[in-house]
């Protein structure tokens, strides 16, 4: 008797055990937008092998948000840079209608602004609430990014 419970206890602790890993892979590998992040933090060629993996750029979160727009958000410069060059969407939209740079300007990244308004990012974007950038920017007390946003617009 023995011996069946210690061989039922193996059994019992190495199924939990591939199941422990099975759960943690998939946790891994099924937010892509996730995966893309933390490629485009780590390095160029890292966010490469990730999109020659067949990774997709612009997957989103349940929210819609990107890679891009949470670097945007978190003031990741050089990611946002390794982003945009390695061809990430800069006008995409998350469930709040809210894009990269709105995000970056609601939280006064003036850098990632700058960089995302030469990358082609629609400075007249609205979000849910009828907001801009250039409002968000006036309305969190950032001055200094509404005013890189304002000399975009050759205001």
């Amino acid at each position: 008797m023995k011996t069946f419970t210690h061989r039922y206890t193996a059994v019992a602790l190495l199924a939990t055990a591939i199941f422990v890993s099975a759960a943690q892979a998939h946790d891994q590998h099924s937010d892509p937008q996730q995966a893309i992040l933390r490629a485009a933090e780590s390095s160029p060629a890292t966010l490469q092998k990730e999109l020659d993996n067949g990774v997709n750029i612009n997957a989103t979160d349940n929210d819609y948000n990107t890679a891009l727009m949470q670097a945007a958000e978190d003031g990741n410069l050089s990611a946002v840079k390794a982003l945009i060059a390695a061809g990430a969407e800069v006008n995409m939209r998350n469930e709040d209608a809210e894009s990269a740079l709105i995000l970056a300007a609601e939280e006064g990244h003036t850098d990632i602004v700058k960089v995302l308004i030469e990358a082609g990012a629609d400075i007249g974007a609205v979000d849910k609430d009828g907001e801009n950038a250039y409002s968000k920017a006036i309305k969190e007390n950032h001055p200094g990014t509404a005013r890189a946003i304002r000399d975009a617009c050759g205001m």
